[in-house]
C-alpha cells in the first residue's frame, strides 16, 4: 500500500517540480559554514502533513541536484551516499541507503528506495529522538545524525567535498576539515601546504585513544568500497607538515615534500619527486604496492634561502657529486639528499683536510648545532673504489659493493649495504670500523684485476668444481673465502710432465712477490691427491691428508691436521698451526719432514 500511495504521490511531486525546483543541494540545508564550503543556509522548510507531499523549500541559487558518486571514506567505514535533500516522495538508491541505516537503529520500514509514510514516520521519530526538528527532511544536519548514530562515525560530509581550489587549499589548512575530497580535477599555480593537527573521530585499538590524521582523497566509490573514478592535483609543490597525512587513490603532479612523521600513501601516484625533510619523516613513512613515485623518492635537507647549493663538497646534484669525488674535487664530499647512480663511482686524487693532513671524507650526513646527526642520507651505485689514502665513509648508508685500494679506509658511524673488497693486503689490514657501523655483507681480500680462468674461484661452486676430479692442477684464491661444506681436493692432474696440484691461496707480482694472502674457511679440507700442496696462506678448519707428498708450505693453519695411513712424505715448511698434528702410524711418523720455521701450538703424537 505504501509503495502505491508513495507512486501517486512522487507524480504530484513531478508536476509541483514544473513550477518551482523543490531540491536544494545537500550542502544548502542544515549545514554549518566550514573552512572548505560556505553554502547560504535557506529558511527553515515547512512541515509535511502525511500524506500530502509537501511543497519543497526554496533553495536560492541552487539548481537540481543530480545523483552524486560516492565520497571517498575513512579506511573502515561506509560513506553516505545521500547529497541531496531526501522528503516524503523522493525515489533512488539514497534513500534506500538511508532507510538501511534506519533500519539498522530499529525502524521496521523496507529498504525499497521509496520514500513513503513508513519512512517519513520513521525520519520523524529519530529526528524527535536526536533533538532535531521533526520535519521529516533528511538534510545535512539529519543525515549526519543518522550516519552517526548508526556506527559509521567517521562520516564524510559536504565539509570536507570541494570543487574549487580556493576552497581545497582552506580545507587543507590549519582550519580546515581531517578529510579533503573532491569530485573534480584541481589545478593550483601556487604550492599547496598542509598544515594542521586533526582527528579522525576514531579511538585506536589498542590504546584507546583520538587518532590523528589527515587525508586527501582524489576519488569517488560505490557502497562496496570500490573505486569508481580518480582526480588529479596539480601544483609546483604539496608540502606536508601535518602528522599521520595519507594521500589516498588519485594522482598529483608536482613535487611532494614530507615535513612530519606517519605520512602513508595508498593507491597513489606522484608524477614528480617524492623529499622527506627530516629523518624521522623518512623513517615513518610508508606506502602501498600499488602506489607509485615517477621521480625520486629521498631524504632530503633544506637549506633556507637556496634551491641548490653551489660549491663542490655540498650539494643536490647527483652530477656535482660525482665530480667532487675526483681528483679535481674536494677533500670532503656533502650529500643534503639521498643519491642514486646507475655508474660505477670513484674516489680519486689525494687531498689536505683543514687542519692539513691528508684525507678524504663522504658525509652521508647532516647535523644540529651540537654535532648531533638528524639526517643519515643514502648513497647507491653498484660499486664505490676508493682510490683516495685515508678515506672514510660517515654518518649515512652506501649501497653497493666497496673495493678499496689503498691504506687506512674507515667507516664512522655508516653502513655499507654490501661487501667491502680490499685489493691488497695492507688496505684490508688497516681498515677500521667503529662500533656504531656495520657491513650487511662479507669483508674480503680479493685480487680485482686478477686474469679470469678456470683455476681461479670467487666462490663457493667453483672452489669446490676446481678442487675436484674434473678441475684444474691449480686452484688460484681470487678472495678470502668461508664455506659450510666439507671439502675435497681429488684426482691427479700433469704439470710439466709432474703429477701435481697446488692449492695457491695467494697473488703475486710480476717479480713474485707475494701481494695478498687469502683465508680459506671450512670444516674439514680432505687430501686425496698425490703431490700436492697447499701454499703462502691461511686455511680454517681441520686438515685430513690422506695421499703421499703433501705440503704445507709458507701457510698458517687453524685447527688439527691429521695425516692419514697413506700420507708419507707430509712436509711441513715456515708454516704455522694453531692446533694439533696427529700421524695414523709411527712409519708415517718418520717419513714426515718438519722444518725448523715451523711452529705447532698443541700436541704432535700418534693417534
Amino acid at each position: 500500500m505504501e509503495r502505491k500511495i508513495s507512486a501517486l504521490l512522487l507524480v504530484a511531486v513531478m508536476i509541483l517540480t514544473m513550477v518551482a525546483s523543490p531540491v536544494a543541494s545537500f550542502a544548502a540545508l542544515d549545514a554549518t559554514t566550514s573552512a572548505t564550503t560556505t553554502p547560504t543556509t535557506p529558511t527553515a522548510p515547512t512541515t509535511p502533513t502525511a500524506p500530502t507531499a509537501p511543497t519543497a523549500p526554496t533553495a536560492p541559487t541552487a539548481p537540481t541536484t543530480p545523483t552524486a558518486p560516492t565520497t571517498p571514506a575513512a579506511e573502515g567505514y561506509s560513506i553516505p551516499t545521500i547529497v541531496r535533500v531526501l522528503y516524503f516522495g523522493t525515489t533512488g538508491a539514497d534513500v534506500e541507503l538511508l532507510q538501511n541505516y534506519l533500519i539498522k537503529l530499529g525502524h521496521d520500514i523496507e529498504a525499497d528506495g521509496m520514500f513513503g509514510n513508513m519512512t517519513l514516520k520513521a525520519v520523524k521519530a529519530f529526528q524527535t529522538k536526536a533533538g532535531l526538528v521533526a520535519d521529516g527532511y533528511v538534510g545535512k544536519a539529519t543525515n549526519k545524525a543518522i550516519y552517526e548514530a548508526a556506527g559509521q562515525t567517521d562520516a564524510v560530509t559536504t565539509a570536507s567535498l570541494v570543487n574549487d581550489i580556493e576552497a581545497f587549499k582552506a580545507g587543507i589548512g590549519s582550519e580546515g576539515k581531517w578529510i579533503v575530497t573532491t569530485l573534480s580535477d584541481l589545478v593550483s599555480e601556487e604550492e599547496l601546504v598542509v598544515e594542521g593537527t586533526f582527528l579522525n573521530g576514531k579511538k585506536d585499538a589498542t590504546t584507546g585513544e583520538d587518532v590523528i590524521q589527515r587525508k586527501i582523497g582524489l576519488y569517488t566509490q560505490d557502497d562496496d568500497h570500490n573505486v569508481t573514478a580518480r582526480f588529479t592535483l596539480t601544483a609546483p609543490k604539496l608540502t606536508i607538515n601535518s602528522p599521520n597525512m595519507r594521500l589516498q587513490s588519485g594522482t598529483f603532479y608536482g613535487d611532494v615534500y614530507v615535513n612530519a612523521a606517519g605520512f602513508n600513501m595508498k593507491d597513489f601516484v606522484i608524477e614528480g619527486n617524492l623529499y622527506y625533510l627530516t629523518q624521522e619523516a623518512k623513517d615513518s613513512a610508508s606506502m602501498d604496492a600499488k602506489c607509485k613515485v615517477t621521480g625520486e623518492v629521498a631524504l632530503v635537507e633544506i637549506i633556507e634561502g637556496t634551491d641548490v647549493v653551489t660549491t663542490a663538497s655540498l650539494t643536490y646534484e647527483t652530477d656535482v657529486f660525482a665530480k667532487s669525488l675526483g681528483a679535481e674535487g674536494t677533500w670532503i664530499i656533502s650529500t643534503l639528499k639521498d643519491m642514486t647512480f646507475d655508474q660505477e663511482l670513484v674516489l680519486t686524487g689525494e687531498f689536505l683536510n683543514n687542519r692539513g693532513a691528508v684525507q678524504r671524507k663522504i658525509a652521508l650526513y647532516s647535523q644540529d648545532e651540537d654535532h648531533n646527526i638528524t639526517r643519515k642520507f643514502t648513497l647507491t651505485a653498484p660499486k664505490l673504489t676508493i682510490e683516495s689514502p685515508n678515506a672514510r665513509i660517515q654518518g649515512g648508508i652506501f649501497k653497493g659493493d666497496v673495493y678499496v685500494t689503498v691504506d687506512n679506509f674507515q667507516l664512522v658511524k655508516a653502513t655499507v649495504d654490501g661487501n667491502i673488497y680490499f685489493t691488497t693486503q695492507s688496505a684490508k689490514d688497516t681498515f677500521v670500523m667503529d662500533a656504531e657501523s656495520s657491513v650487511t655483507g662479507e669483508k674480503i681480500l680479493t685480487e680485482v684485476d686478477a686474469v679470469v680462468s678456470p683455476s681461479l674461484y670467487r666462490d663457493e661452486e667453483a672452489l669446490i668444481k676446481n678442487l675436484s676430479s674434473e678441475g684444474t692442477w691449480i686452484i688460484y684464491a681470487g678472495n678470502d673465502l668461508t664455506t659450510d661444506q666439507p671439502l675435497y681436493l681429488m684426482g691427479e692432474f700433469t704439470y710439466k710432465d709432474v703429477v701435481q696440484r697446488k692449492i695457491a691461496l695467494y697473488s703475486q707480482d710480476e717479480t713474485r712477490k707475494v701481494t695478498r694472502r687469502f683465508t680459506l674457511t671450512a670444516p674439514m679440507l680432505v687430501i686425496k691427491s698425490a703431490n700436492a700442496r697447499l701454499e703462502k696462506g691461511n686455511f680454517v678448519g681441520d686438515l685430513y691428508v690422506n695421499a703421499p707428498n703433501f705440503k704445507l708450505n709458507v701457510a698458517e693453519v687453524t685447527g688439527n691436521i691429521y695425516v692419514g695411513p697413506y700420507a708419507t712424505g707430509f712436509t711441513m715448511a715456515d708454516t704455522t698451526v694453531t692446533g694439533n698434528v696427529y700421524y695414523a702410524s709411527q712409519r708415517v711418523m718418520d717419513t714426515a719432514v718438519i722444518d725448523d720455521l715451523t711452529t705447532v701450538s698443541g700436541v704432535t703424537e700418534l693417534k
